[in-house]
């Protein structure tokens, strides 16, 4: 599930607005690591790896994507903190969805950026399709661990908000 990269030139505010869901894939890599040991059945351990190489993917595709324009990609921090402490199954899966919904308001981030720059339009089309590639993917998890939490539960109607 990696995006597709965009081709030519976007402006410089849409190349500066990837640098959000650039810092969201870190954050939900360091995360995902966390994450994973205080998972205790193995099915939702494996979906936890394989979120992780998801984000690995998508965060190498926006390195060299920034780099290829010229910009120098957003750094990983050193360490990430939940919100909570993750000590158990259920706040694990609860900030695997706060991962998520970050990624996915990164990319509804690029998303307004783009819709509001005049001067990209001729790029916006590939600009738009990665980002909602993203989105989609990011909302996509987000209801998996939703799921879990509450299997009876509701989805998240406009995700990234």
């Amino acid at each position: 599930m990696t995006s597709p990269a965009p081709s030519g030139a976007p402006t410089a505010s849409v190349v500066a607005a990837w640098q959000l869901p650039l810092a969201a894939h870190h954050a939900a890599i360091y995360g995902y690591s966390l994450i994973g040991v205080r998972l205790a059945e193995d099915g939702q351990i494996q979906l936890a790896r394989r979120l992780q190489d998801v984000h690995r993917t998508q965060r190498d595709a926006l390195m060299s994507q920034l780099a290829a324009a010229g910009v120098t990609p957003v750094a990983a921090q050193a360490s990430y903190l939940p919100a909570t402490a993750v000590t158990d199954p259920s706040t694990a899966q609860r900030w695997a969805v706060q991962l998520e919904q970050a990624c996915a308001a990164g990319y509804r981030y690029v998303l307004g950026v783009s819709a509001s720059d005049p001067a990209g339009q001729a790029h916006a089309k590939n600009v738009r399709t990665q980002a909602i590639t993203g989105l989609d993917a990011a909302a996509l998890a987000a209801a998996q661990w939703r799921a879990l939490l509450s299997p009876d539960g509701s989805t998240e109607a406009f995700p990234g908000t």
